[in-house]
């Protein structure tokens, strides 16, 4: 692009920001946009930071991702290192894109090389938030040794800070653990981690959390050979479903239910 367009485009960008002063965020893509193109990296990262949370705020997480690869691929390129508590805003959202997508093995092949970056995030808000969602990707990728120190440190971190979805997340990382390699003790740490979660009043969100931690809990009782137990739980989670119309729960109740038979070739049960 010739110097000339690159500078029509920042004075687009600067006029639309003066002109939207204290409601940027409405137009955050057109700004991102513009100030892409004009390569002012700052404000570039800025805008691609606030349209991507928009974009997940309303699930378009392909959109939201593109958003957030561009305003990281603007900080790896000019070496820049913004405030730590926007940064880990940015990284968060971005992995919940990445979670939501179930894209977890591109999660861990952006995010292990950056795993030293982390401690200089250690003392914002979200930071919890992400080792718990990297975890949970290592998890899903059934590379438990990797996940458990870091969804470990995730919900230590998470109890400091009082942040509920990051404790939630890492828990849920650690039930899952537990019922993939279940050992000694493994039947108590899933049902203290079941009790927790159901007792956390989440703002947003509870009943995917919800639905998973019951999800586990029916998964850890059939592994103790406590079937009827599971399979009420199962049916509770798909009657928990349909009273808050929530699909998740239902979908999951229905998988705990029909489970059960499958293990104990009980076929008759379905």
């Amino acid at each position: 692009m010739t110097p000339q367009r690159r500078a029509l485009h920042a004075r687009v960008a600067e006029a639309l920001e003066a002109r939207y002063a204290g409601r940027t965020d409405d137009i955050a893509e057109t700004l991102a946009n513009h100030f892409a193109q004009a390569e002012i990296p700052e404000k570039t990262i800025l805008y691609c930071s606030i349209a991507g949370r928009k974009n997940l705020q309303v699930f378009s997480l392909k959109v939201a991702d593109g958003y957030f690869v561009q305003a990281v691929e603007q900080m790896d390129r000019h070496q820049i290192t913004l405030d730590p508590e926007f940064t880990a805003n940015l990284l968060a959202d971005w992995l919940e894109v990445m979670k939501w997508s179930a894209d977890f093995e591109r999660t861990i092949s952006i995010f292990e090389p950056r795993l030293p970056q982390f401690r200089y995030l250690a003392q914002t808000s979200r930071y919890a938030q992400i080792p718990a969602l990297f975890g949970i990707a290592y998890v899903q990728q059934y590379r438990y040794v990797e996940a458990e120190p870091l969804l470990q440190g995730a919900l230590r971190a998470a109890e400091e800070r009082n942040e509920l979805h990051a404790l939630a997340h890492a828990m849920l990382g650690l039930m899952n653990i537990e019922c993939v390699r279940p050992q000694a003790g493994s039947y108590d740490k899933v049902k203290d981690v079941y009790d927790r979660i159901s007792r956390i009043n989440f703002e947003k969100d509870h009943l995917y959390f919800r639905t998973y931690s019951r999800f586990y809990w029916a998964w850890m009782l059939m592994i103790r050979g406590d079937i009827d137990n599971s399979l009420n739980v199962g049916l509770n989670t798909i009657l928990k479903g349909q009273e808050e119309s929530y699909p998740g729960a239902y979908g999951f109740g229905s998988t705990c239910a029909a489970s059960i038979p499958c293990a104990t070739e009980e076929f008759a049960r379905t």
